[in-house]
């Protein structure tokens, strides 16, 4: 594992971290970021609506963004979202965009029922199903044969991708619940890149239990509440949400609803099955993982106690950036980019992925 911190000036990487003044604190630089205005609308009505289907009780919202040409053969940069995130997140946009005008495809995928998809799956969305992914690669290459893809994900799903990695290049590659993804194609995957990914669920959990990090424990309930209460009202499912009003936490959440949908009976047995942390040793494919000493919300420790001989992880640290915010001053070294530095990172680094794969190095 090769560690880099914010300082990257002269690497291909391109110029280190330096957090707007403004957003000096930690819950401002993760929270402001995603309000701000974005040029990004006319990229988001340009995708392809696509529902892939995984199983005959569930399929996936995503949106595709196909180049044409001499181009249509490049990598395709599937991009996944956070908790209570969509495909519409500013960062999967912002990513998008920046992958898209760099030459690549991309698909802006949503998990189970995120994005305006609750009716397009009975199972609730977790941090297990690293399988859903792979099926849509599998899918996306029934149709593009010599495709290859890059993996990129935020928070949850930078977990659930990380999983998605690790398990294609598993020879048995088995989800977390010991089912297999059936996924054949693992050479079809150049890479996985990550920004906050919270690789151990149990400690984020920890984490965003503390007092002052209240404002996003009620932030995400409110909407994983929203969520339960129309999945009941559907009658395809049989939630008993009458005890939702004393849920007051994510963890009773999970203990209440995920985990016993998913099959892990407990949140406690949820959150070590699907922690990506004790398996980043087996990943076999380069891998990006950005991470902040500050973040409020995926405690550092996570990143600091990994002790892992696998040259394929690049693990670039910045003392500030906030969870998954890493908005920076103006940098000229930025050349066509701008003040949203992980997305930077992120596209600098599959550029540079995409063309060693290319020419073979």
């Amino acid at each position: 594992m090769r560690i880099h911190d914010e300082s990257l000036a002269n690497s291909w990487m391109g110029p280190g971290f330096r957090p707007h003044p403004l957003l000096r604190s930690s819950h401002l630089m993760s929270i402001v970021p995603g309000f701000l205005p974005r040029p990004l609308r006319r990229f988001a009505r340009g995708g392809k609506r696509r529902i892939f289907k995984i199983d005959e009780k569930t399929s996936l919202l995503g949106y595709c963004h196909f180049r044409e040409g001499a181009d249509s053969d490049n990598p395709t940069v599937l991009l996944l979202h956070g908790l209570e995130g969509s495909s519409e997140s500013s960062h999967v946009l912002g990513i998008g965009y920046k992958a898209f005008m760099n030459g690549f495809n991309v698909v802006r995928l949503n998990m189970r029922n995120c994005g305006g998809s609750i009716d397009y799956a009975e199972s609730l969305y977790h941090a297990g199903l690293y399988a859903d992914p792979l099926k849509v690669i599998e899918t996306l290459l029934g149709e593009r044969p010599n495709s290859k893809f890059i993996l990129c994900g935020y928070s949850l799903g930078g977990n659930l991708l990380l999983n998605s990695a690790i398990a294609a290049g598993s020879s048995q590659c088995e989800t977390a619940r010991g089912q297999s993804s059936g996924f054949k194609s693992e050479n079809s995957i150049l890479a996985v890149c990550t920004v906050s990914p919270c690789i151990d669920l149990a400690a984020a959990v920890d984490t965003i239990e503390k007092p002052e990090n209240q404002i996003y424990q009620n932030w995400f309930l409110r909407t994983m509440k929203q969520k339960i209460t129309e999945k009941a009202k559907q009658q395809r499912r049989s939630f008993d949400i009458s005890s939702m009003k004393s849920i007051k936490t994510i963890r009773e959440f999970d203990d209440r609803f995920t985990a016993p949908d998913g099959g892990y009976g407990t949140a406690e047995r949820y959150y070590f099955e699907a922690s990506a942390k004790s398996r980043l040793k087996d990943i076999n494919i380069p891998c990006l993982i950005i991470a902040s000493k500050d973040d409020p919300l995926v405690p550092f420790e996570s990143f600091a106690t990994l002790d892992i001989s696998n040259d394929m992880i690049e693990l670039l640290i910045t003392s500030e950036g906030g969870h998954g915010g890493f908005f920076q001053e103006s940098q000229e070294e930025e050349d066509h980019f701008d003040q949203f530095w992980a997305e930077n990172r992120v596209v600098a680094y599959i550029r540079e992925v995409s063309s060693r794969a290319k020419n073979g190095t």
